[in-house]
């Protein structure tokens, strides 16, 4: 239950948001600190927080002290949050700035990482913009975190969200919006062998991280995993993350999944196209054919259905912060938009797949 005071100060914050378009905010005493916060939404027993870092908190009311209207929530600007990170990181890291990024790194290795994000970030925006869907400037700076090792980045992420990393190269973690990754190549970045693995972990990740902060997907409301992941594994192919000097449609493949699907999924994509848009449970229990057939469906659609995909992702973007996301809705909407017999939706994405080149 909310007490008065949060009450009322939730209801002020949302009408001059809803009003005037004014970021009016709150400063609040959360775990014993005084924040200054932007409330994006709230339900009976949960209210989501934005701090001026980024970071999002999912808390109950009872634990808002002292709550107070302020004039105006403004996030870190980059050179703030270079002093956070710079504080966080210590002197053995650098922070790069990119425009958009701010990327924490190895000493010395500054133009191996920095600028990927940058390109990344920047792939993004053509991509949509070039389908009729003009993304919205980050409210706050992106951040990306590279260790210098497996076990650095295993340690870190495991105390940041008590999270198991280790089947993982890297991930972006909604709650802090940041992306997390380790060097795979001990320093030697293009030159090893183990480069292009660390760079489609960029791509993909850094994917997310760009959806979330350009009004792709909301961060405080529901997105079905095979929408993120099929997005995520759609850049870490070259002709999609960099159209300029990759122009091929065979550059646009992302082979690896393509092969997934071929041998594992095509036989059974009705089945599995209608499992993952109706819950996000198969990507725990059967993650490489989740993964194939949600690249698969979303190469499709972005290739063949521009319109429809981008009206699709509106709709989804659309929904409220917090607000439950039920299997018979995420189904009705993808219906409402691609047809509700998923025999024929997965007969046009492998009548699709199979026109396209092997490697």
């Amino acid at each position: 239950m909310k007490t008065p005071s949060i009450l009322m100060s939730l209801v002020l914050v949302s009408y001059s948001v809803s009003a005037c378009r004014a970021e009016k905010g709150l400063q609040v005493m959360l775990d014993g600190q005084e924040i200054k916060v932007l409330p994006v939404g709230w339900t009976h027993n949960t209210i989501a927080l934005l701090a001026r870092s980024g970071y999002m908190h999912m808390v109950s009311p009872d634990a808002l002290q002292n709550p107070t209207v302020i004039p105006r929530f403004q996030p870190f600007s980059q050179a703030e949050m270079r002093g956070e990170l710079l504080r966080e990181f210590g002197n053995t890291y650098e922070v790069t700035g990119t425009g958009n990024y701010l990327v924490v790194h190895p000493r010395g290795t500054r133009d191996v990482w920095a600028r990927r994000f940058e390109e990344l970030y920047r792939s993004m925006i053509h991509f949509f913009r070039t389908r009729g869907f003009p993304l919205r400037r980050p409210r706050f700076p992106l951040v990306g975190i590279v260790f210098y090792s497996r076990s650095q980045y295993l340690q870190y992420t495991h105390a940041k969200s008590k999270f198991n990393a280790s089947a993982t190269a890297g991930y972006y973690m909604p709650s802090t919006n940041r992306v997390y990754l380790y060097d795979m190549t001990h320093g030697t970045g293009d030159k090893s062998f183990a480069w292009q693995e660390n760079f489609a972990t960029v791509m993909h990740e850094a994917a997310h991280q760009t959806a979330f902060n350009t009004g792709i997907h909301i961060r405080s409301a529901a997105t079905p995993h095979w929408i993120s992941e099929g997005l995520g594994c759609l850049f870490e192919a070259p002709g999609i993350y960099d159209s300029f000097r990759y122009k091929n449609r065979a550059d646009r493949i992302n082979h690896g999944r393509l092969a997934s699907f071929r041998d594992d999924v095509k036989s059974t994509a009705a089945e599995v196209i209608a499992s993952i848009v109706t819950s996000d449970e198969p990507f725990k229990f059967d993650a490489a054919r989740s993964y194939a057939a949600a690249w698969a469906l979303t190469f499709y659609l972005s290739e063949r259905e521009p319109a429809n995909y981008i009206r699709y992702l509106r709709t989804v973007a659309q929904h409220k912060p917090l607000a439950p996301y039920e299997a018979d809705q995420r189904v009705r909407e993808f219906a409402t938009v691609f047809g509700q017999d998923f025999r024929m939706v997965a007969a046009r994405v492998t009548r699709f797949i199979d026109e396209l080149p092997r490697p």
